[in-house]
Parts: structure tokens; C-alpha cells; sequence
């Protein structure tokens, strides 16, 4: 955050509000992968291939699931995707995963016909759509706001991993593999934000970010049980 953003403060609530923080308090192995797939990230932005391969295979130690962000060093330097392309994301994947997400998994798991991941095979757990809604809210912010060739590595993976997380309404799993991805809006938002010529803009919509964090971040903590957090180790 100190390297790469230029609100670091806006960045830290982002990171605390909205999931990063208190999902390392239950994925243990998932959070540690993560912080080596942020480390890979200054390889992204360097085009170093083999160090960030390097870094991947170390994370996929912990949490085999982060050798999914392969997919990031390609996607990150592909040019911005057609801003008009967001809101038909935002108005038919829901109801298509909705609709047809049973299909879907059939689809995916006759690819799938061994090994650990035949757990969730039947499993029947899923996001609630509150964060997916989030994530969209801030995907059309930035593609509204952002600048030619600014943030576009940031804004390309953050991208992907809304589109992961879309899968998250059928299965929640798919949550924790677009985390990898959707972790860099903690630099993608405030970085627009400070891109914004009109002050008024800039201050309405930073505080607006601002309470939708918190707000999410209330609920958010009370569900998983994180307030008031209780240790069993004393």
C-alpha cells in the first residue's frame, strides 16, 4: 500500500473493510498464499515472468488454489476493456448464474472428476450478493472514472476477479479465488479517487466509499462472529 497507493489511509480502510482482514482470521493457509500473491504483484508491473512464477509456486505450497493468478500477468497488461462492457456485466451475469448455475457446475466439474476439489462437488454453500454488489459498485466507479493507460494493470485484474466472484452466487469457494484478484482494488479506488480534477466529486464519492465500508464492514464482522473477537488459544 505505501509503495503503490497514493491515499494509503483510504487503501488501509478498503483492505480492513471489505473481507482481506477478517478472512485471514479463518483461511489460514488461503491468507498466507495471499500475501505472497501481492508480493508477486511487483513483478507484474516489472515484467519479470520467472520471479513471479517463483512467488506463485511458493504460495501454491500453502493454498494450491493461488496458482489461479497465472491468469494475472497476462490479463494485467491487456488494454482496457470497453467501459460500455461493465454494466452488461452488472445487468445479466446475476440472473445467468442464478438461473443456470447448477448447469454450470455439471459443466465444470466434468472436467473435475478427481482429487480434492470433488468436495465441492456437493457442496451447497454460497455468497450472499451484498459483496458482489460492492465489487460491481466500485468496478463501474472505476471504469468511469479511470484515465487512458493509468491504473490499467490494477483495473484489468480487478476486473477478473469481479467476474470470479460473480461465480461466488453458486458456489462461495469462488470468493476465495477472486480475492487473489479483487485484493488490488485497495489500490485501484484510491488511486482514481486522487485523479479526480472537481474537488466536490472527489469528496462526495470518497466519502461515499468511506461509508460503504464501514457499513459492510459492521455487518460483515457480526456474521463471521469477528465482534467482539474472542481468542480460544487464552
Amino acid at each position: 500500500i505505501y509503495k503503490y497507493s497514493k491515499y494509503p489511509m483510504l487503501s488501509f480502510l478498503i483492505f480492513f473493510s471489505l473481507n482481506f482482514y477478517a478472512w485471514s482470521f479463518i483461511v489460514l493457509r488461503h491468507a498466507v498464499a495471499l500475501g505472497f500473491i501481492i508480493w508477486s504483484y511487483d513483478y507484474i508491473r516489472e515484467k519479470k515472468f520467472v520471479k513471479f512464477l517463483l512467488i506463485l509456486i511458493i504460495a501454491a505450497l500453502f493454498h494450491k488454489s493461488s496458482l489461479t493468478f497465472l491468469l494475472a500477468y497476462p490479463i494485467a497488461n491487456q488494454k482496457h476493456v470497453n467501459k460500455k462492457i461493465i454494466p452488461i456485466i452488472l445487468l445479466f451475469i446475476i440472473p445467468v448464474i442464478l438461473i443456470f448455475g447448477n448447469d454450470i457446475m455439471k459443466i465444470i466439474f466434468t472436467f473435475i472428476n478427481a482429487g480434492d476439489y470433488l468436495i465441492y462437488k456437493t457442496r451447497e454453500s454460497q455468497m450472499g450478493i451484498m459483496m458482489f454488489l460492492i465489487y460491481h459498485i466500485f468496478l463501474i466507479f472505476a471504469s468511469f472514472f479511470i484515465k487512458k493507460d493509468s491504473e490499467k494493470e490494477n483495473f484489468n485484474i480487478y476486473l477478473f476477479g469481479v467476474l470470479i466472484v460473480a461465480f461466488s452466487l453458486m458456489l462461495a469457494e469462488f470468493f476465495r479465488i477472486g480475492m487473489f484478484y479483487t485484493i488490488f482494488m485497495v489500490l485501484l479506488i484510491p488511486n482514481i479517487i486522487c485523479e479526480i480534477k472537481s474537488r466536490e466529486t472527489k469528496q462526495f464519492i470518497n466519502l461515499l466509499i468511506i461509508l460503504i465500508c464501514l457499513g459492510y464492514s459492521y455487518v460483515s464482522f457480526n456474521s463471521i462472529g469477528l465482534i467482539p473477537y474472542i481468542s480460544n488459544l487464552f
